[in-house]
């Protein structure tokens, strides 16, 4: 937050009691100086009193017609900042402009001929800017370097979560389920079976293992094609004895849904 938007004066106390320019001064001046410094805390830029354009042009004519010059140090304008000031300042000009010399006179205040400042103030304000210019910069890298890693995180979790969700018992499972071609494929090259008949056994296994959480008893399954042999031997002994009543226990298009593939893999 810039300074001049923070709701109390930077002070610092110590230094204000101890600041050898200031003691010199009047408690008039100090008066002054303490309003001046609220005043100058709104200011922009901060810390900086500039002298309002209708004073400098009331000065420029009167340069114009006189013939007389604008000093360096601005003292001449003295009374146009005090005028200036005396409409936030509950002091006569007169006492204004005699509390302004005695401070820029002590060198607690500098002035040119456009502008007052107080230094601390000014300092103060430009190590603001650099922080807040640093923090900036900062706040930058961390959000991009934030960004990329959230992506390469998200892309990571979800390969992950995709190879876990097809792990017997979820992201703790060690087996990767077989998916319909495969298992087809495995059945076919086992059993020399004809391929629309290990279709069936396919369909049949998936559905009775996916239904269970793929359960062995009471223990996960931990090698599918072991488990597809056994299903074999169980679907010969105990089974429809003809093809086609075995192929028949499945509809063509229930088969269809079931297996939902577009080739048979066949293992090496």
């Amino acid at each position: 937050m810039p300074l001049r938007n923070q709701p109390y004066l930077p002070l610092y106390v110590q230094d204000f009691l101890t600041d050898e320019k200031l003691i010199y001064c009047s408690a008039a001046a100090t008066g002054v100086y303490i309003r001046l410094m609220c005043i100058l805390h709104k200011q922009e830029p901060y810390g900086k009193l500039l002298l309002r354009q209708n004073h400098k042009q009331t000065i420029e004519q009167t340069i114009k017609q006189t013939g007389s010059k604008v000093s360096g140090d601005g003292k001449n304008n003295l009374y146009y900042f005090a005028l200036q000031l005396s409409q936030q300042m509950p002091y006569e000009v007169q006492e204004i402009k005699t509390g302004l010399g005695e401070l820029i006179g002590e060198g607690v205040i500098k002035m040119t001929a456009w502008e007052i400042w107080q230094p601390r103030m000014v300092r103060d304000s430009e190590l603001s800017d650099k922080r807040a210019q640093s923090g900036a910069k900062g706040g930058k890298k961390f959000a991009s370097n934030f960004a990329r890693a959230k992506t390469r995180a998200n892309t990571e979790n979800e390969i992950v979560n995709e190879n876990e969700n097809n792990k017997i018992g979820g992201a703790g499972g060690k087996m990767k389920k077989p998916t319909p071609e495969e298992l087809t494929g495995y059945l076919h090259s086992y059993t020399g079976e004809k391929l629309e008949l290990c279709k069936t056994m396919a369909a049949e296994y998936l559905n009775h293992y996916d239904s269970n959480g793929w359960k062995v008893g009471r223990n996960s399954m931990k090698d599918w094609k072991a488990a597809a042999r056994n299903w074999h031997k169980r679907q010969k002994e105990y089974g429809p004895k003809n093809d086609e009543d075995r192929i028949g226990r499945y509809t063509r298009d229930e088969l269809r849904d079931a297996t939902d593939y577009t080739g048979i893999i066949h293992p090496e």
